[in-house]
């Protein structure tokens, strides 16, 4: 359930992402397009409708929900650290491109990348393995969560201008 709730999430906050870039301008401008930056080409080149988009976001999202709660009540037996940490990765993974608070338009998306990807999927796994939150679960995510940022940090060179363009930073 671990395993599945954290693929279904990432799946759910890259479509949120690509979905919040596209209706924020990020996407469009971008005339150094690869496969591995510039947003989704079915949104920017119009294959697929932003909603549809949306409506896999949310499908995903309350799917890992749905793991995340069965992990809730199986481990914590309630309100606990696997609460706790599923919120704060989702919120962190939505929030990095979705209104009010646009994170990665403010300068906070590597920082969030890091934990994301590094730190809260490493700890959050040890503690419904074990049931103990440990700063040396903390520490072996950093470097998958320097990776994950590193690999983010050099796909943005393309996309410079077009994110300047919609103040993303």
């Amino acid at each position: 359930l671990t395993l599945a709730g954290m693929v279904l999430v990432h799946f759910s906050v890259n479509l949120f992402n690509d979905y919040y870039d596209f209706r924020q301008g990020a996407d469009q401008g971008n005339r150094f397009r690869n496969q591995f930056s510039g947003g989704s080409p079915f949104l920017v080149e119009g294959r697929v409708h932003p909603m549809r988009i949306f409506a896999l976001a949310l499908g995903t999202a309350l799917a890992a929900f749905a793991c995340g709660a069965v992990l809730v009540y199986r481990v914590d037996h309630g309100i606990g650290p696997v609460l706790w940490l599923m919120l704060a990765g989702f919120f962190g993974g939505f929030f990095y491109t979705a209104p009010p608070l646009k994170l990665c338009y403010r300068g906070w998306g590597e920082l969030l990348i890091f934990l994301n990807f590094g730190v809260l999927p490493a700890v959050g796994a040890f503690y419904v393995q074990t049931r103990t939150l440990s700063w040396a679960a903390a520490l072996a995510g950093v470097p998958i969560g320097l990776l994950t940022t590193n690999i983010l940090w050099i796909n943005q060179f393309p996309d410079y201008e077009s994110d300047r363009a919609a103040d993303k930073r």
